[in-house]
């Protein structure tokens, strides 16, 4: 009895294990072809092989075609070399990201004469000014930075400083040559797009005097505030309308200079004498 029992035991056992084999096996080959079945469903895609900056004309150099499972794809992909090549880039694509249409312009525009004219925003004009390091920032200006335009202006009776222009877009940062007596210097040029109107208030600007340029937070970039123009006067007295003064009354170090005039002491040998330097108000 125990024997028989024994056997019963042992023979569903074995049966159990057959059928969990079956099982088994079965799953792994469904696995499987579920996967031959994903990668034989691929969709070719164009892909940068290097990371490409914006205004890039494309060629066979920059991108490579692979295989991309057809559910990955994203949308707006381009699947062909041929619809990629000699297109303008107008977004950053980065090394073996998908290059979607989103990120190029349309192929109306492969013919363009320039890369910048096809940059510049529909009713905006490109402008380039010549800047120094200095008030260009010290190189921080990027492309799609927004900055203010402050120019001033001075002349025999004045010096003013106002900003003429708010929140402009910078299309391109970039050097060109300017002739300094017999020497061919570079300097470093920005690119703005402004409207036909902005153009010509930052042309007579550079006319008038010199333009400084003012990098915006990207925290206000929609923001404009109203700037009162600033005359050398206005620094002088700390305020337009009023002069400062020190807590007895008395006038400050840089009014006594603007109306008395600077007073220098000169030794010569052992002679002594002083000169008087009028400054002229505002």
């Amino acid at each position: 009895m125990p024997t028989r029992r024994l056997i019963l035991i042992l023979s569903v056992a074995l049966i159990c294990a057959v059928l969990a084999s079956v099982f088994v096996v079965r799953y792994v080959r469904t696995q499987e072809e579920e996967a031959r079945r994903t990668r034989l469903e691929a969709q070719p895609v164009v892909v940068a092989t290097s990371d490409i900056p914006i205004g890039t004309r494309l060629d066979a150099r920059l991108i490579a075609v692979r295989e991309w499972p057809k559910a990955g794809v994203p949308q707006g992909a381009v699947s062909g070399a041929e619809a990629a090549v000699g297109r303008l880039v107008k977004g950053e694509i980065a090394r073996d990201e998908p290059i979607l249409e989103s990120r190029l312009f349309p192929k109306d525009l492969m013919g363009a004469p320039g890369i910048m004219s096809v940059m510049v925003p529909p009713g905006k004009r490109a402008m380039a000014v010549g800047v120094n390091e200095v008030i260009g920032v010290s190189g921080f200006i990027l492309p799609k930075d927004r900055v203010d335009v402050i120019a001033t202006r001075s002349d025999q009776s004045s010096k003013s400083s106002e900003t003429i222009l708010q929140n402009i877009e910078v299309l391109a940062v970039g050097k060109r040559l300017e002739q300094e007596g017999k020497q061919n210097v570079e300097v470093p040029t920005v690119t703005m797009a402004v409207t036909p109107e902005q153009a010509e208030r930052l042309a007579l600007a550079l006319q008038r005097g010199k333009i400084h340029i003012a990098l915006r937070s990207v925290m206000d970039r929609q923001e404009e505030v109203h700037v009162a123009a600033v005359t050398h006067g206005s620094v002088v007295r700390g305020k337009a309308g009023g002069r400062p003064t020190k807590a007895g009354g008395r006038p400050t170090i840089a009014e006594t200079k603007v109306e008395k005039g600077l007073v220098i002491e000169v030794i010569r040998g052992d002679k002594r004498t002083t000169e008087t330097f009028a400054i002229e108000k505002p």
